[in-house]
């Protein structure tokens, strides 16, 4: 709020807030290349998700040789996965797409495949009760009696962790994979064990030299002290991504981007 003297007395005008420009042809918010910015974020309740692209990692250039090279790139995006305490996230779904007016398609190099955590052991006891029934008399006139009852009690031991995958997935109408999935599984009996850190995650892409669009839609159920409940959402403002032309040689990157992907992730795995 800016202050203006007037008469020996001070008027407040509102100073303007910026609207982002949004591309009227895509509906997409574009953004300088170079800067990190957030493709979309969910809020189930008090837990969220949220995705960033990381513009500053991303390299451009080429995959394959000779006269089979093509454009492409490899982009990085971080994930942020956040449980209130008391509260377990059950399951979540990532969908990052990418669209183009040309021709943009996902390869066969993404990371991490899976990812998971080590095992968490719960153990507990299952109680099962039997009580035989004797049918005394014929047909309709019988009566039940019931006899003497066991129980019979058995110790437990499970183990879950919470594991995350990934899997491309194809447009019906074009048949090219423009889709990159992420599959959340949480663990019921550590609901207090969450990712330190954002997951770390890459894909190589092919591009046609023009901008493509990349939006975010979350699925999710959070499980709390009232039940659980489902939610989605698409991002309201797809993020614009303007490929850079380049010959650097992608071979290398694309073939270790999984390994590469785990190594990153490390931290989340102890």
């Amino acid at each position: 709020m800016k202050f203006f003297a007037r008469k020996g007395k001070y008027s407040a005008q509102p100073v303007p807030v910026p609207v982002p420009i949004v591309d009227p042809a895509t509906q997409a918010v574009p953004f300088r290349v170079g800067d990190d910015v957030q493709v979309g974020s969910e809020s189930f309740g008090r837990a969220q998700i949220d995705c960033c692209y990381r513009s500053s990692r991303s390299r451009w250039g080429q995959c394959g040789q000779g006269v089979a090279a093509r454009q492409a790139g490899a982009l990085y995006f971080d994930m942020v996965f956040h449980q209130p305490s008391g509260c377990l996230l059950e399951d979540a779904e990532v969908h990052l797409k990418f669209t183009s007016s040309s021709s943009v398609q996902l390869s066969e190099w993404f990371g991490p495949i899976h990812l998971k955590r080590e095992l968490a052991h719960h153990t507990g006891s299952k109680t099962r009760q039997m009580q035989p029934q004797v049918n005394v008399g014929v047909g309709p006139a019988s009566v039940g009696v019931g006899g003497v009852g066991t129980t019979t009690t058995t110790d437990t031991d499970e183990t879950r962790r919470w594991e995350l995958w990934a899997r491309t997935v194809a447009s019906p109408s074009t048949g090219l994979y423009d889709t990159l999935v992420w599959q959340w599984q949480g663990n019921p009996f550590k609901t207090d064990i969450m990712p330190r850190l954002p997951f770390k995650s890459g894909m190589v892409l092919y591009h046609n030299d023009t901008p493509f669009v990349v939006s975010l839609e979350i699925k999710g159920k959070l499980q709390g002290p009232t039940g659980s409940w489902v939610k989605s959402k698409a991002t309201r403002f797809p993020r614009e991504i303007v490929p850079v032309v380049s010959t650097e040689d992608l071979g290398t990157i694309a073939e270790k981007l999984h390994e590469q992907m785990l190594v990153a992730n490390e931290e989340n795995r102890a």
